[in-house]
């Protein structure tokens, strides 16, 4: 392959398809980007997010919260907005989960990650409007199951 660069020649590579580390890594972050952002665009084409919607009015509406009706009916960000949120969250999400090789560590980063998630969406009665973050708390969940809890539990098998 002499009109290639070096680097895409693997026959230098190490491994026994000829494929890195870092190449492995790379496919994983990739695969597990796709999957959780797929699954986020399908379910909020087909409304899935809508009945949690209409929870998160109503908790805001309770007590300590108290929206006004008016506030409650002002959506802050458009769906689309709302999908380039998940998007950041799972891009940065995923590649500090999958540098972490411990389960404790990968959990707690995900707990962080899922209450810095949730806090705007409850503090968005002082911008008078609502901010809908059911969407982007799903992908940190499903970046947990992918990739903190099937790894462990595939571990597990594997062991015995």
């Amino acid at each position: 392959m002499p009109c290639f660069p070096r680097f895409f020649n693997r026959a230098n590579a190490a491994g026994p398809a000829g494929y890195t580390r870092m190449d492995i890594q790379l496919l994983r972050w990739i695969l597990l980007c796709l999957i959780t952002l797929g699954a986020t665009a399908g379910l909020m084409m087909c409304g899935f997010f809508d009945a949690l919607a209409l929870e998160h009015i109503r908790i805001l509406g309770g007590h300590p919260f108290y929206i006004e009706a008016e506030s409650a009916q002002v959506s802050l960000l458009p769906p689309a907005g709302i999908f380039a949120i998940c998007t950041g969250i799972t891009l940065y999400l995923s590649v500090v989960l999958l540098r972490n090789p411990n389960l404790a560590k990968r959990t707690q980063i995900c707990f962080l990650a899922a209450l810095a998630t949730l806090l705007p969406g409850l503090l968005c009665i002082l911008w008078n409007g609502v901010l809908y973050m059911a969407a982007p708390l799903f992908c940190v969940l499903l970046l947990w199951v992918l990739a903190a809890l099937l790894p462990a539990i595939f571990h597990l098998f594997a062991k015995s």
